[in-house]
């Protein structure tokens, strides 16, 4: 969402004697990625490739801009009315809970935190979210295809490599011919599985 306006009180009206800042965002209204995985349950590998694609996309635009977005968890995911996906919270929310700003990899382990939980309606993240929290072994967040059957491999692949990042896990070398260190090449990964996009935005605005 857009940011239309930032500004600050001019008197000492916070608790600690200090200004108080405030953000105007552009409005919008539709389903937060946290209330659609509480309501269907887990999206098809396809929906949910599409959808972080999106949000894949919006990151890589942003990041080329030297922003980042700093806190991303499925609360931060809107679907609106349109069926257009749209990122809430942009370096906002981060600073709101007191995060570094421009933190790009952290934005990367972001994106497949919530690939991971549109394919399993599981959070693997460190940011807290109402998603239940992933299943964890030995240190590692199981592998998609370990909490769901069906995940396509390509995508639990995607999945492992970002968040397991240690080169002993299984498929954590299976990267394919895609930048997985960056918003970019995940975005492209994704498009590649998701094929021709036509008619998704139409279906997520029909639902």
């Amino acid at each position: 969402l857009r940011v239309l306006d930032v500004d600050e009180t001019s008197d000492q009206t916070a608790r600690d004697g200090s200004a108080l800042c405030f953000v105007v965002n552009e409005w919008a209204t539709g389903v937060s990625l946290d209330i659609l995985l509480a309501d269907d349950g887990p999206l098809s590998p396809r929906r949910a490739a599409w959808l972080i694609g999106e949000v894949a996309g919006t990151l890589e635009v942003a990041h080329a801009a030297g922003v980042s977005h700093g806190r991303l968890v499925p609360e931060n995911v809107l679907i609106d009315r349109t069926g257009s996906v749209r990122v809430i919270g942009f370096a906002v929310d981060a600073a709101l809970h007191g995060l570094p700003s421009g933190r790009v990899p952290d934005d990367v382990t972001g994106l497949a935190g919530l690939l991971y939980a549109a394919l399993t309606a599981r959070w693997p993240g460190a940011a807290p979210s109402v998603v239940k929290p992933a299943p964890r072994a030995h240190g590692r967040v199981l592998r998609p295809r370990q909490v769901r059957a069906g995940v396509p491999r390509v995508l639990d692949t995607l999945c492992d490599a970002v968040l397991n990042l240690d080169a002993s896990g299984p498929g954590s070398h299976a990267r394919g011919s895609f930048d997985l260190s960056t918003a970019g090449g995940i975005a492209d990964a994704l498009r590649e599985f998701v094929g021709d996009p036509n008619g998704l935005a139409d279906s997520e605005a029909a639902a």
